[in-house]
C-alpha cells in the first residue's frame, strides 16, 4: 500500500511580500534539495521566528528527508503562529503516521477536516491513519468520500485496493487496482498492488509479470542496482557469468535459492550476493561459484538479474514451482555444541519459537504476536527455545530470566548459527519471519503462524505451501485474533502431534 498521500509542497507561495530566501527555498524543495530549502528556511526564520509558511516547510522537508521527530517540532511551532491551518494539520498527522503514532494522526486529520471539511488529501490520510488501527470499514468509507470527490485519484483507488484486499474482497480490491491504472497507467504502485494480489490468489502468470513494476517504485530506489552489465532476461548462459542479488527480506533471499542450480544447468557460471547474515550459510550451496556480502567488492560477471525477479524469468506457476534446495548441512562442531549447551531434552517435544518479526516492516505490528500468548502452548512435555535474535521488551526478557523460555540471541552471529541451533529442535513455530524460511528450506518440521490479511507467498486456505515441504500453515479467521489461532488450531495440533510422538 502506498503511504499517506505526500504533503503539498508545491502549494502557491505566501501572499506578495515574501523574501527571496522563502522563494529560494520553496524552489528547492519543489526540485527535490531538502538540505538547501531547509537551510534557506532556516535563514528566513533568523529574521521571522513566526514565519508560518518557513517553519511549516522545514517540517515537510525534514519529514522528505526521513527525520520525523524535527519535523513534528516544525510543524508544531507552525501551528502556534497559525492553529487551525488544514494543511499544517494534515501534515502534522501525515508525520505522525510516519512516526507508528496513528491514533494521533488520525486526531490531527479529523482536526484538519473540521478546518476545510471538502480536503480531499485529508481523507485520504484519514484512510491511511484508519487502516493502521486496523478499523478497515471506517478506512473504506474515508476512501470512497475522498473519492466521490476527486474520482481522478489514482493513489486513492489503489489505497482502496490493498484496504479491500485486507478483507479478502478480492474481485472489488482488483477493480479497485484496474481503474487506477486506468487513470494512470505508469503509476508503479497500482501495478504492485495488483501484483500481489494475483500471486496470492495463485495467478502466477500475471502476477510475476506485473511484479516487475517494483523497480519503478519510489520505495525501491535503495534496491536498484546501477549496474552497467545487462539484466538476464532468460537467454543462453553457456560460458558466461551471472550475478544473482539480493533485494528485499532475508526470507525472500532464501525463497529464490531453489532457482540458483537451474541457472549453472544452463552452463552458467554463477556468482550470489545476499545480505551478510545468510554469506556462511551459503558459502557452499550447490551450483554457485562464489558468496558475497552485500556492498563487497564483487568478482567479474557478464550478466546479473535480482533474486525475485527469477520466477518471472522461469515463467513460475503454481504447477512449475522449482522443488526445494537445501543448503550444506550445518557445520558439524556448530551441531555439537549447540547439543552440549541444550543437553538433555526436558520433555517429549524441543519446540524452538520465533513470535516477532522485523520492526522496520511495515505490518510488522500485525504479522507479530506477543511471547506471552504464543507460550500458553508451555506443557511439562514442551522444551521452549527461542530462535529469535532479539528481545524487544522487559516482558520478554522477565520471561527468560524466569526459565520459561531459553533464548540465546547473541550468540546468533548469523543464520549459519541457526541453523546449528535449528537441529536441536523437534519442531519450530513461527510467525511469517526469515526463520520461517529459514526452517522450510532447511526442511525442519516448521508451523508457520499468519495473520488475516498475509503475505502473498502463502496463498489462500491451504494448510501446506508448495514452497516448503515441511511447512504447516496456520492461519487467523479474524485480523489480530491470535488468541483464537492458539486456542482453536495450534494447541490441539500439538497435543495431536505430541500424542503421536509419544506413540512413535
Amino acid at each position: 500500500m502506498s503511504t499517506n498521500k505526500p504533503p503539498n509542497i508545491f502549494a502557491a507561495p505566501p501572499p506578495s511580500g515574501v523574501d527571496l530566501y522563502f522563494r529560494r527555498a520553496l524552489s528547492a524543495a519543489q526540485a527535490g534539495r531538502y538540505a538547501e530549502a531547509e537551510s534557506l528556511c532556516r535563514l528566513v526564520l533568523q529574521q521571522q521566528p513566526q514565519h508560518f509558511e518557513a517553519l511549516h516547510l522545514c517540517g515537510l522537508v525534514q519529514h522528505l528527508s526521513g527525520r520525523q521527530a524535527e519535523a513534528l517540532r516544525a510543524l508544531d511551532r507552525a501551528l502556534l503562529v497559525q492553529p487551525r491551518s488544514a494543511k499544517a494539520l494534515n501534515n502534522r498527522g501525515v508525520v505522525l503516521h510516519g512516526l507508528g503514532r496513528s491514533a494521533e494522526a488520525l486526531q490531527a486529520h479529523d482536526a484538519a477536516l473540521v478546518q476545510q471539511p471538502a480536503y480531499v488529501d485529508a481523507m485520504l490520510n484519514r484512510g491511511v491513519a484508519l487502516k493502521a488501527l486496523g478499523r478497515l470499514d471506517e478506512a473504506i468509507a474515508a476512501y470512497e468520500q475522498a473519492l466521490a470527490l476527486d474520482p481522478r485519484m489514482a493513489d486513492g483507488w489503489s489505497n482502496l485496493g490493498v484496504i479491500l484486499q485486507d478483507q479478502r474482497r478480492f474481485e472489488a480490491a482488483l477493480e479497485a487496482y484496474a481503474r487506477a491504472i486506468v487513470l494512470a497507467p505508469e503509476y508503479a504502485d497500482a501495478h504492485w498492488n495488483e501484483a500481489r494480489c494475483r500471486l496470492l490468489l495463485g495467478d502466477y502468470a500475471l502476477g510475476w509479470d506485473k511484479y516487475e513494476w517494483r523497480w519503478r517504485r519510489a520505495s525501491f530506489a535503495r534496491q536498484h542496482r546501477d549496474f552497467t552489465q545487462p539484466r538476464w532476461q532468460g537467454e543462453d548462459l553457456a560460458g558466461r557469468t551471472i550475478l544473482l542479488h539480493a533485494e528485499q527480506g532475508l526470507g525472500d533471499s532464501l525463497q529464490c535459492l531453489r532457482y540458483l542450480p537451474l541457472l549453472a544447468a544452463r552452463g552458467g557460471r554463477v556468482l550470489l550476493e545476499v545480505q551478510a547474515p545468510l554469506v556462511s550459510l551459503l558459502k557452499d550451496f550447490p551450483g554457485v561459484e562464489a558468496v558475497f556480502a552485500r556492498g563487497a567488492a564483487l568478482a567479474a560477471f557478464d550478466l546479473h538479474c535480482p533474486l525475485l525477479s527469477l520466477p518471472h524469468v522461469f515463467a513460475t506457476r503454481l504447477d512449475t514451482i522449482p522443488p526445494n534446495v537445501r543448503p550444506a548441512a550445518p557445520d558439524a562442531q556448530r551441531v555439537a555444541a549447540w547439543g552440549a549447551r541444550l543437553g538433555p531434552k526436558r520433555g517429549t517435544l524441543r519446540v524452538g519459537l520465533v513470535w516477532s518479526g522485523n520492526p522496520a516492516q511495515q505490518d510488522n505490528h500485525l504479522r507479530s504476536l506477543a511471547l506471552r500468548d504464543l507460550l500458553r502452548i508451555t506443557a511439562p512435555e514442551i522444551e521452549c527455545i527461542s530462535l529469535q535474535k532479539e528481545l524487544r521488551s522487559d516482558e520478554e526478557r522477565a520471561l527468560v530470566a524466569d526459565g520459561t523460555i531459553r533464548h540465546f540471541g547473541e550468540d546468533l552471529a548469523d543464520f549459519a548459527e541457526t541453523a546449528a541451533l535449528m537441529t536441536q529442535v523437534d519442531l519450530v513455530i513461527s510467525v511469517c519471519t526469515s526463520v520461517a524460511h529459514l526452517a522450510g528450506v532447511m526442511e525442519r518440521p516448521v508451523w508457520v503462524l499468519l495473520q488475516y490479511a498475509h503475505d502473498w507467498r502463502w496463498l489462500l486456505e491451504r494448510e501446506d505451501s508448495p514452497w516448503y515441504p515441511t511447512a504447516r500453515l496456520f492461519r487467523q479467521n479474524r485480523q489480530g485474533d491470535w488468541a483464537g489461532l492458539i486456542d482453536e488450531q495450534l494447541m490441539p495440533a500439538l497435543r495431536q502431534h505430541i500424542e503421536g510422538v509419544s506413540h512413535a
